[in-house]
């Protein structure tokens, strides 16, 4: 690479693009950039080295496994140059007999060691970061250990994979429970969430986040899927999903499905990546971002990598502009 720097061949595409196969495909090269790019983006580099543990009723399970699963994945997308949008929405995930037994599906064909398997052979799991243990876990704030929050799980979704910041002020519990009355206790988070998206005091917070945090509601926070609630109540979606191939969101397939391919994750990436060289505001349009996804949203990991290093974005963050 300093040969071609200093011969003035680095500025060239193709060679920059060899560039970065030789450097996203050998080691150590390949596991700093997920360990320390690609990893907390996705919130797992504290944990992937954690001494800490997460508890149910099935027993206790280590932070280092549950980030571990998904280090794995973001590996094999890279050196494979498989889509980001696999991240959100695949067809494989890892498994151990530990994970297995904490989320109560058959753990009898599984060791010790990560492997990966097809999603269908773990009793209906979906292959998706956003179903994980890791992000079950950490984005279901709630005073009760066993209870999910659309509003939490929606600003971890929209601030960290759309880049989009949005204030919510819920300091007032006076304000709150009059927007949703008296059966308050008694309603569901989806009840909940819909009442927020609908009413002209809270819509304007709550449309996106509230919806983010809705189509998650299938995966309790311990990232084991579910139809009801504890007390029976159904979990029932239906929204519009706007900045996505596919347009409305039904159940939990439909709505992983379109937010793997919503263009503000994949432009949030791509800004976050560039984030790593020079200062970009990540919450603002960029219609290099923009360009950048229209070109490689098709393919695989590396190939954003290689549109970015031979981008306007690229060169304008080198130069701190």
């Amino acid at each position: 690479m300093l040969d071609a720097a200093a011969n003035g061949s680095l500025s060239q595409p193709s060679t920059l693009n060899a560039q970065v196969d030789r450097l996203l495909t050998k080691e150590p090269y390949l596991q700093r950039f997920v360990r320390h790019t690609l990893s907390p983006w996705l919130h797992l580099d504290g944990d992937l080295d954690s001494p800490g543990e997460i508890k149910n009723e099935n027993g206790s399970l280590s932070m280092k496994d549950v980030a571990q699963q998904q280090y794995l994945l973001l590996y094999d997308l890279v050196i494979n140059d498989r889509n980001i949008s696999e991240i959100f929405y695949g067809s494989e995930l890892y498994m151990n007999k530990s994970i297995a037994n904490f989320l109560g599906v058959d753990s009898s064909s599984f060791g010790s060691a990560l492997q990966r398997v097809p999603a269908s052979v773990s009793e209906g799991l979906e292959a998706s970061y956003f179903t994980s243990l890791h992000f079950a876990n950490t984005a279901s704030a709630s005073s009760d250990p066993l209870k999910t929050m659309v509003t939490s799980r929606g600003k971890v979704v929209a601030k960290n994979f759309l880049c989009e910041s949005i204030p919510v002020n819920e300091l007032d519990p006076a304000a709150v429970a009059e927007v949703l009355g008296p059966e308050a206790p008694f309603l569901s988070q989806i009840e909940v969430g819909n009442i927020r998206r609908n009413h002209v005091s809270c819509m304007g917070c709550h449309k996106e986040i509230d919806k983010m945090g809705m189509g998650l509601e299938f995966v309790d926070n311990f990232g084991r899927l579910r139809t009801e609630y504890p007390d029976g109540k159904k979990i029932e979606i239906n929204f519009d999903m706007k900045y996505s191939e596919t347009p409305r969101a039904t159940d939990l397939t439909s709505f992983l499905k379109s937010i793997s391919k919503d263009e503000r994750l994949h432009s949030c990436f791509i800004k976050t990546l560039v984030s790593k060289v020079g200062p970009v505001y990540l919450e603002e349009s960029n219609p290099c971002a923009s360009q950048i996804y229209r070109l490689n949203s098709k393919q695989g990991i590396r190939s954003y990598i290689k549109g970015i290093a031979t981008s306007k974005l690229f060169v304008l963050a080198r130069r701190g502009q």
